[in-house]
């Protein structure tokens, strides 16, 4: 008994979301007299008492005090999106982009009407809650899009890739398709090396995440040679950012040369307690001039100076935005959206100012 009225309130739910959705009932409108919905659905109070506590949960309703329940004001459908990664928070795997992701997407939430959620542990292996839970907002249409901070591809055969209703944005390069960021690497070192030669830098080491192919690799070195800067493939080396420990074992191999470099580009930010501990181990520390990537606006925790070069994820996020605003009215849009990176005394705080206020300009669906 307990079941079927579970079953009948949640599919009178799903009559009532299906109404504003396709405009029946619009934000502000009061809600259809609960004794007209108890007629038209031959049930109960106690059953649209418990059918209008979901809408209102999933925010399709809100409750006035005193005056009656009404349609709300932004629509799931049309205002939310969820910013989807599969690592759990604070897990071994868990990186510092993802922490200015959350930060970034509570500072939109929180300036416009519009929420992007971001969602932990989203993992379609273990079928965790997050990711359940991800499925039935989609299929209840309780999202206007994802973003995916995780490989696309471990969603094929569900709505979340299928729904023709959801808008869908990838940080990183995908095969499916979906529009993407595409990091400007070239230029990242490029800059770099180029500050490192004005600040008299001679000889050259760089430490880099996995992912950078020998292409990429060797077109680092023919930067820095151009420069006339000293660097070889010893000089360059690639590590996975989730087994940290190692930083410290090739980095003291590095700097323990008789030959050792002056100066080490961290291409990733998770490397930099490590690489300074090395440092401060072997009295380095300003004699080795220290160039990090960085996530702004919150930067890897430092003890010692360094320079910064990195992506903003605020104005990464305003990409995106400027992007959903144009698929909405219907304009032609990239499929790769190009980020270049900054370094930190480029960045100008009115600007960023500014950006948080085109958030607002969020173009809802009609």
């Amino acid at each position: 008994m307990i079941k079927n009225e579970y079953n009948l309130s949640k599919a009178i739910a799903g009559e009532i979301r299906s109404w504003i959705i396709e405009g029946n009932l619009k934000p502000q409108d009061k809600l259809t007299p609960r004794a007209e919905l108890e007629q038209r659905f031959s049930t109960t109070p106690k059953t649209i008492q418990k059918s209008c506590d979901q809408l209102v949960q999933s925010g399709f309703l809100k409750v006035v005090p005193r005056r009656g329940t009404y349609i709300a004001d932004y629509l799931p459908h049309k205002y939310n999106f969820a910013v989807l990664i599969k690592s759990k928070a604070d897990s071994p795997g868990w990186t510092n982009y993802w922490s200015v992701i959350q930060t970034v997407c509570g500072e939109i939430s929180k300036n416009s009407r519009f929420n992007f959620e971001v969602r932990t542990d989203v993992n379609a292996e273990t079928r965790s809650e997050s990711y359940l839970k991800l499925l039935d907002d989609v299929e209840s249409q309780r999202l206007a899009g994802v973003v995916f901070a995780m490989n696309p591809e471990d969603f094929l055969g569900t709505a979340v890739l299928e729904s023709q209703q959801l808008q869908r944005f990838s940080l990183s390069h995908n095969n499916l398709n979906i529009p993407s960021l595409r990091f400007s690497r070239g230029t990242f070192s490029s800059k770099a090396l180029t500050k490192l030669k004005s600040s008299q830098a001679k000889k050259v080491a760089a430490l880099m995440p996995m992912g950078f192919n020998d292409e990429q690799k060797d077109a680092v070195i023919l930067q820095a040679k151009s420069l006339g800067l000293e660097m070889d493939a010893s000089m360059l080396q690639s590590l996975d950012i989730h087994h940290l420990s190692w930083t410290k074992n090739l980095l003291s191999l590095i700097f323990k040369a008789e030959e050792k470099p002056d100066s080490l580009i961290v291409f990733d930010d998770n490397f930099l307690p490590e690489v300074e501990e090395v440092l401060e181990q072997l009295e380095l520390i300003g004699k080795v001039q220290v160039l990090s990537h960085a996530n702004f606006p919150l930067l890897q925790k430092s003890k010692h100076s360094c320079l910064r070069l990195g992506y903003d994820v605020r104005d990464i996020f305003q990409q995106i935005i400027n992007h959903i605003n144009k698929q909405r009215l219907g304009e032609e849009v990239e499929s790769k959206l190009l980020v270049e990176p900054k370094f930190e005394e480029e960045l100008c705080a009115i600007e960023h100012s500014k950006n948080l206020l085109k958030v607002s300009q969020l173009v809802a669906i009609s």
